[in-house]
């Protein structure tokens, strides 16, 4: 086990962690031999708001030495707890893409 320096250090080896688990899914299902010809979804139910916090964290953390930008995030009450049926593994793609162009385009102010 690898017992982290400090808070920033701990932050830092839970997101590689999740972006390693993130990575071995996609690899998992572009090597699938069904995916070659055909995308297939995987619904199920999903906390949206739980799968935005933590891809904007993510990002956040990663790009946390910009200070030039503020990083906040705001969920209404009444998407925090919205539960839908999708793709995890998509929908956190869609986030992420819309975060790092965000993250990438804004040379100064708020995401």
């Amino acid at each position: 086990d690898i017992e982290p320096a400090n808070k920033e250090s701990a932050e830092r080896l839970l997101l590689m962690q999740g972006c390693a688990e993130n990575l071995y899914d996609l690899a998992n299902s572009f090597l699938d031999d069904r995916s070659l010809t055909q995308v297939t979804l995987t619904r199920r139910p999903v906390v949206i708001a739980a799968v935005l916090r933590d891809v904007f964290n993510r990002f956040r953390i990663l790009n946390a030495h910009r200070k030039s930008l503020e990083w906040r995030l705001s969920i209404g009450e009444d998407v925090a707890i919205m539960t839908v049926s999708v793709d995890p593994v998509r929908v956190r793609q869609i986030f992420a893409n819309a975060i790092s162009n965000a993250a990438k385009y804004t040379a100064k102010g708020s995401i």
